[in-house]
């Protein structure tokens, strides 16, 4: 039970993270500077690889794993039936 409720709390923290780079994006987004190329351009590619880089590599991972452990509501085999 305490597990489950660190993994939470983690992916909780990480979702916050998330939803921070998607809110700089958007930021970026309304300015409309990025259409032209130049430095605001760039700031939002650098801005859209970092959030890429964080789901790649510190978040999907986990729930990669979390989607394998089996629940109360999930069967603990996998079907082998096509």
């Amino acid at each position: 039970m305490l597990a489950a409720e660190c993994a939470w709390i983690i992916l909780r923290a990480e979702h916050t993270r998330i939803r921070e780079l998607l809110a700089l994006v958007d930021g970026t987004l309304k300015t409309g500077d990025w259409t032209r190329p130049g430095p605001q351009a760039a700031s939002l590619v650098e801005l859209i690889e970092r959030l890429q880089a964080f789901d790649e590599t510190t978040h999907r991972p986990k729930g990669v794993v979390l989607l394998e452990i089996p629940g109360p509501s999930k069967p603990c085999c996998k079907s082998t039936a096509s």
